[in-house]
């Protein structure tokens, strides 16, 4: 499953668990009021209520088993550590809340300077 169908999945549950439990809260007030009127509580009402409480039950399983295969780690992916993509990225965020460049030069230089390292790098000043 892609990650834009199980963010549409996540998006059909949630929808269906607010259905769900607006009907179950307007339900059990009705049953609420019943009991308040020191009525027996309606029989259609009690099993309305049973039905809904059953499809929450089955709505919340629904979403506790998307979240659990999103928690899943993918199968033939590959991990990739890339310690220059982390570094690059704590520079930039450096940049972006100080205004501090000067992390993202040295990035820029080091990559620069890469590709030919006998030579010191492709840009490197001959003296």
């Amino acid at each position: 499953m892609s990650a834009i169908e199980t963010k549409s999945a996540g998006d059909d549950i949630l929808a269906d668990l607010n259905r769900a439990f607006s009907a179950f809260k307007e339900t059990n007030d009705e049953r609420l009021t019943q009991l308040e009127n020191r009525f027996g509580a309606d029989v259609v009402t009690e099993e309305k209520l049973a039905r809904i409480d059953q499809a929450l039950d089955d709505t919340k399983s629904r979403l506790d088993r998307l979240a659990l295969d999103m928690s899943r780690p993918r199968i033939g992916g590959k991990i990739v550590d890339d310690h220059s993509g982390r570094e690059h990225k704590s520079a930039f965020n450096h940049y972006m809340r100080s205004g501090e460049a000067s992390g993202l030069k040295a990035l820029e230089a080091k990559a620069l300077s890469r590709g030919s390292g006998p030579d010191g790098g492709y840009l490197v000043p001959l003296p």
